[in-house]
């Protein structure tokens, strides 16, 4: 076993020994198990993941020239699938580490050469196979990053690369009757790795499974299967290719999803045929409803499972149409991604993420950016998505070499292009699920891109075909923009991350562009956001030329270790890796375990299937439309209910027993409804009542809330007791008694520095002004700005304190409000007053003016904060919830009367940032176990944390910070948007906090809650 081909550089020498490229499938000896497809159940299937030997190097070269049986020691072993760099070996400093890059190679760019430190690792397995006469065994990898050479019992069977693509190896001449030795060595690097520049963790080895085979002598090699339609969608065409490797009698049978015999026949074939079987009426596959035929192709003692869906996929006049439907593509962009075996992902993973992103109304998936596991296509078949599959091609990282199109036009790579493109389009080209072949991503624009375009337009002409770096920069109102290419082959116009406005104002004016906008990424998902999802979906809905967009991204690629501090998700840099890109690959709308990020939830709301609209609401009359495009609602309820703060006034449901697609009725609440007055708050829920493969019972389809703009609801003290309010002084400080309630005001900061109530101290610190926030993912540019004008480190200064008795039940004080840095003059000027009234509480009343430096400057925040004892963690408001809300992503949350806790409260994104905060707030207590805490009143957003913001901005995971020995509230005038400018255009300026003038009044009083009521 001479190891000494050096394959790893050699662009020309794309595989060796591996079979042509077909289409995926499984053989199985029962009609029951074909109908059943399960690939471990078939008895053709011969599993080789499991434990094998394994030998790490550091650089091939130890290796490399030598004969494998002398210089191989198995001193360990491995799992497979999986990589090396997640073992204990690695992680114990044995092996070389995980790395996170976004877009820079991870070596000297220098195509098509790698390091001499190119690590390897040597597998070996051993196993027993009772190899039988007239039967053919194929040797399958789905994948190995980035490639590999294979010998079976001391033969060189082959070499291949492209790492998340299927290799397959005829070895039936190679294998014995009984125990088999198979050696394979993975190189980390190869020429290939430039082709392989995707934003995710740089891992190697053989991640996916590996099995044989076992295959009649004479088989049929491959199978393509099309649909189309005539007279409308009335007729089904179903044309089917075979390629057999010797003449073959077949029987086909086409089944329904109930397994009835839809057609059949048998035919004798050459070693290719062409069959066509027509179809009456057939049930059309749509990502709503999923109806599958199963095409069963016999031959000897084969049986071979094909899932058919009957659909059709095109452009016309500017939109795409789906079976005839101008569709919504409502998608998201999935790395395979498992946070304890990193790019592995079991068959659970994948079920769970379908199953989830069917509960929050996605219907569509970019598979980024390489072709995922081939039973990812069968499951997305299944339960009903549109896939965009994409090539595994990126070259990101050639951005730094100038214009990015590098090797996009370089001639040596031609070849690996094209391999990469027809080897997934063969692989995958009989899958419904799939309707958009995508070129790649981020790899410029060049002649190979030109080549692979042209030929999956010749070889496949049901799917339309996507790149998105098809464009030329152009100059418009002084800004750089860009303009599509119009090139033949390209069937969609694709952006990343534009803003709203340059959908608006750039491609909908466009009057030369002929194709449907898709956002292939936008929405970047990273942290607490995105926050401006409702405003692309208002867009989207409104053009028939917007088809939709895939956010950015589905799960937070952070890899699960254990460590001194217990088990914990990180990210690039943990591990020392360099160069990494940090926590930009913590961006998704789930938590590595798939707990769902609120960014997730706002995302659902957005695309509920059913929209609720006013038609009378004095006459409770609303409309009722599905955002369906196929399928009819059924056993649909309508519930409602009337609330004044936590009381029911009056509730009821209506039923709608059939909403067709697109389609919309109005209902009547019924009988016992009542006006909308007074504070009151109507909330109406569109609900599942029968189950389906989706929705429970009871799954909430559609949301509706109208909010009465009366003085709503607010609590106040059971016994008004007016009291006489008294102000006294010591040497540091002003005293006002008002009863059992005391008050301190500092002399000489003017902040209220103490409240009191029957005892209990309220206030750990005083109440300030402030306007920072522990940045957000999302204020990764923002902050900056903010940073340079000192926001993080604001003086708050308080001039001219003025202290008076207006009469025996109110006290005030004046006093001017500055704030600003060091050095520099206040940025912030105006007044500011409390008000001590009889009934124990305050206002506290701002006037100021703000003097931004420049018209693209807003603040974090403004508004109050303070800190209270350990001991007041109970909290509950009147506001926007249950969930954090912010002015750009509400749409998960609805105004009502919410109680929890501080820690509970509390989201714990895995990099630490400002979250928690509830918009539209009209009252607010944190109170103690007793009930005794402050209540405060007003208009406004706030938060309790049990983090000072400054100790979220300095900590770079949740297990660097120490929980404070006190809880924090943050009671704010406005919080800017959240947004998604990590990758995102910048903030809208609406969600901005940019307001040259704040006027601001908030009342607080020390109250025992449960000595409390309502008060309309």
């Amino acid at each position: 076993m001479i190891f000494d081909k050096k394959y790893w550089e050699s662009p020309d020498i794309l595989h060796i020994g591996r079979e042509e490229n077909r289409a995926y499938f499984i053989p199985y000896s029962t009609l029951e198990s074909a109908f059943d497809n399960i690939r471990e159940l078939s008895e053709k299937y011969i599993s080789l993941d499991g434990v094998w030997d394994f030998k790490y190097y550091k650089s091939v070269y130890e290796i490399f020239g030598k004969d494998l049986r002398d210089v191989v020691e198995f001193e360990d072993t491995i799992r497979v699938p999986g990589s090396w760099q997640l073992t204990d070996k690695a992680f114990e400093g044995f092996y070389d580490k995980p790395q996170y890059t976004n877009h820079v190679y991870p070596f000297m760019y220098n195509p098509p050469y790698v390091p001499r430190e190119n690590p390897a690792g040597v597998y070996r397995r051993t196993f027993n196979i009772k190899k039988k006469d007239n039967k053919k065994y194929y040797l399958n990898f789905e994948g190995v990053d980035s490639c590999f050479y294979l010998w079976l019992n001391e033969k060189f069977i082959g070499y291949s690369k492209v790492s998340r693509m299927t290799s397959e190896f005829d070895v039936t001449d190679f294998l014995v009757d009984g125990q088999n030795e198979m050696l394979v060595v993975v190189l980390k690097w190869c020429d290939g790795s430039y082709l392989e520049d995707q934003d995710m963790w740089r891992m190697s080895g053989i991640f996916r499974s590996v099995y044989i085979l076992e295959r009649d002598a004479v088989h049929i090699r491959d199978i393509e299967v099309k649909t189309r339609f005539k007279d409308g969608y009335s007729k089904g065409i179903l044309e089917i290719k075979l390629d057999n490797t010797d003449e073959l009698d077949v029987n086909l049978t086409l089944y329904d999803d109930n397994n009835r015999v839809v057609a059949s026949g048998t035919c004798p074939l050459s070693k290719k045929g062409d069959i066509t079987i027509n179809v009456d009426k057939p049930k059309l596959w749509s990502a709503e409803i999923p109806n599958l035929y199963t095409l069963v192709v016999e031959s000897g003692s084969e049986k071979i499972p094909v899932q058919v869906g009957f659909r059709e996929v095109k452009v016309k006049d500017r939109v795409l149409y789906f079976n005839g439907v101008n569709i919504k593509l409502k998608g998201v962009n999935r790395h395979e991604f498992n946070p304890k075996l990193g790019r592995t992902v079991t068959y659970e993973n994948m079920v769970q993420d379908l199953m989830i992103m069917k509960k929050h109304n996605i219907n569509a998936i970019r598979t980024a950016h390489y072709p995922d596991d081939p039973r990812f296509y069968e499951l997305c078949n299944k339960y009903g998505f549109y896939v965009i599959d994409e090539a595994d091609i990126e070259t990101h990282g050639t951005i730094h070499m100038g214009d990015g199109h590098h090797i996009a036009n370089m001639e040596i790579y031609r070849e690996s292009f094209m391999d990469r493109m027809q080897r997934m389009v063969h692989r995958d080209k009989n899958h419904p699920c799939i309707i958009i072949w995508s070129l790649g991503n981020e790899s410029g624009h060049g002649t190979n891109h030109d080549a692979i375009g042209r030929w999956a337009r010749e070889f496949d002409d049901t799917r339309l075909i996507h790149y998105e770096r098809i464009f030329k920069p152009t100059a418009l109102e002084g800004r750089l923009n860009y303009k599509e290419l119009d090139l033949e082959y390209i069937d969609l116009y694709s952006r990343m991350y534009p803003a709203v406005d340059w959908i608006e104002n750039v491609y909908l004016k466009d009057e030369e562009e002929t194709r449907p906008l898709i956002l292939c990424e936008y929405s970047h998902a990273m942290g607490n956001g995105p926050g401006d999802l409702k405003d692309y979906w208002d867009l989207f809905y409104a053009h028939d030329s917007l088809a939709g967009g895939f956010v950015w991204e589905w799960v937070d690629q952070a890899l699960e270790v254990t460590d001194e501090e217990g088990s914990k998700w990180v990210y690039g840099g943990y591990f020392d890796d360099y160069p990494n890109d940090g926590n930009f690959c913590v961006d998704g709308l789930v938590y590595p375990d798939r707990t769902p990020h609120t960014g997730l939830l706002e995302y659902k709301s957005v695309l509920y299937p059913v929209k609720i609209k006013e038609v009378s609401l004095e006459e409770g009359i609303f409309e009722i439309r599905s955002m369906y495009d196929f399928k009819t609602l059924t056993n649909l309820g309508i519930s409602w209910e009337l609330r004044e703060g936590e009381s029911i006034v009056s509730s009821g449901i209506t039923f709608v027993q059939e909403l067709k697609a697109r389609d919309k009725v109005q209902v009547k609440l019924g009988d016992g409804f009542k006006p909308v007055e007074n504070g009151r708050v109507l909330n109406i829920n569109a609900v599942n009542l029968k189950p389906d493969s989706t929705f429970n019972t009871g799954d909430i389809l559609g949301e509706y809330q109208h909010i009465s703009k009366a003085q709503a609801e607010c609590l106040q003290s059971k016994d008004q007791v007016i009291n006489k309010v008294v102000l006294e002084e010591d040497d540091n400080s002003y005293v006002v008694s008002i009863g059992e309630i005391k008050y301190r005001v500092d002399k000489t900061t003017g902040n209220i520095s103490g409240a009191d109530i029957s005892g209990y101290n309220l206030l750990n610190s005083d109440i300030d002004f402030d306007i920072w926030r522990a940045p957000l993912d999302n204020d990764m540019y923002a902050k900056i700005r903010w940073k340079e004008e000192g926001y993080d480190r604001i003086q708050v200064y308080k001039r001219d304190i003025r202290a008076k008795v207006l009469d025996d039940h109110n006290v005030q004080f004046e006093m001017e409000l500055l704030m600003g840095i060091f050095s520099q003059l206040p940025f912030i000027k105006g007044q500011l007053k409390y008000t001590f009234k009889s009934d124990g509480s305050v206002d506290i009343d701002c006037d100021v003016k703000v003097n931004y430096k420049s018209e693209e400057d807003f603040l974090p925040r403004f508004g109050l904060n303070f800190s209270t004892p350990l001991e007041f963690n109970k909290v509950k408001y009147y506001g926007f919830g249950p969930h954090e809300c912010y002015v750009d992503k509400h749409n998960l949350s609805k105004l009502g009367v919410y109680s929890s806790t501080v820690d509970k409260m509390y989201e714990r994104y895995i990099y630490p940032q400002e979250n928690g905060s509830h918009l539209n707030t009209q009252w607010m207590c944190i109170y103690n176990e007793q009930g005794y805490g402050m209540l405060a009143k007003g208009e406004y957003s706030f938060n309790v944390s049990p983090y000072k913001a400054a100790d979220l901005d300095k900590a770079g995971y949740q297990g660097e910070l120490a929980r404070s020995t006190e809880n924090w509230v943050y009671i704010d005038y406005m919080m800017s948007g959240v947004g998604s400018n990590s990758c995102g255009p910048v903030l809208m300026e609406k969600y901005r906090l940019n307001h040259k003038d704040i006027k601001f009044k908030v009342n607080l009083k020390p109250v025992n809650i449960n000595a409390t009521r309502y008060r309309g």
